[in-house]
């Protein structure tokens, strides 16, 4: 099954196709290539042409992300929660980059990984897809700098997500105050101003107490 939701597939073409339009009225150029491309590898990774191999899925779900954060016509469909709303808020978008900027969360998103054959490679591709981190718990900051018990069930690797990050100038100890900074790959995801940890070694059951600081 794919891991690209329909809805937010249809959200980010709409959202494109509109962009893209605004743009054509400006410029008098209609440049709907990458959003035809987008949509044929989506196609290929819901199963409607052919069955793919693991490793064919994951290389068109890689192409498929980079097309996705790096196209400047492509506006991704980005992750919604439902809020309480007092009154009527104003909000101005530009015309010509009509797309929506990720909200802002300080806390830090943490989870295993169910198959130990995915890398920092793969994940740091997943993170970005819309509704990725809708089922995944999450602490803040404060809780991560004093001492953080997380209990473990699979086997793969252990990944954190620090929100509202821009740096990957991070400290990690585990509970005897050991730094094990370097058993992490430690990465930016621009597109959500934040930082990715993902555990060099494969973690199996139980519970580790993890400290993260920022420096």
């Amino acid at each position: 099954m794919s891991l690209i939701n329909e809805k937010s597939h249809a959200s980010t073409t709409i959202n494109s196709l509109d962009k893209i339009y605004k743009e054509a009225k400006m410029t008098g150029q209609l440049r709907p290539e990458q959003i035809v491309y987008l949509n044929i590898i989506y196609k290929f990774l819901k199963g409607c042409f052919v069955t793919l191999s693991n490793k064919q899925y994951n290389c068109l779900l890689s192409l498929y992300n980079r097309i996705l954060v790096n196209s400047k016509y492509i506006c991704p469909s980005v992750p919604y929660k439902k809020y309480t709303l007092i009154g009527k808020p104003k909000f101005t978008q530009a015309d010509n980059d009509d797309c929506n900027n990720y909200p802002v969360f300080n806390k830090v998103y943490y989870w295993q990984e169910s198959d130990y054959n995915t890398t920092a490679a793969n994940i740091s591709e997943f993170v970005i897809i819309t509704g990725f981190l809708l089922n995944k718990l999450s602490d803040t900051y404060p809780i991560f700098e004093t001492g953080k018990d997380i209990t473990y069930s699979n086997i793969g690797r252990i990944c954190f997500l620090a929100m509202n990050s821009e740096t990957t100038n991070y400290e990690i100890k585990d509970i005897m105050g050991n730094n094990i900074t370097s058993q992490f790959d430690i990465s930016l995801i621009s597109s959500l101003k934040a930082t990715l940890f993902v555990s060099k070694n494969i973690y199996s059951h139980g519970m580790i107490n993890f400290k993260i600081k920022k420096l």
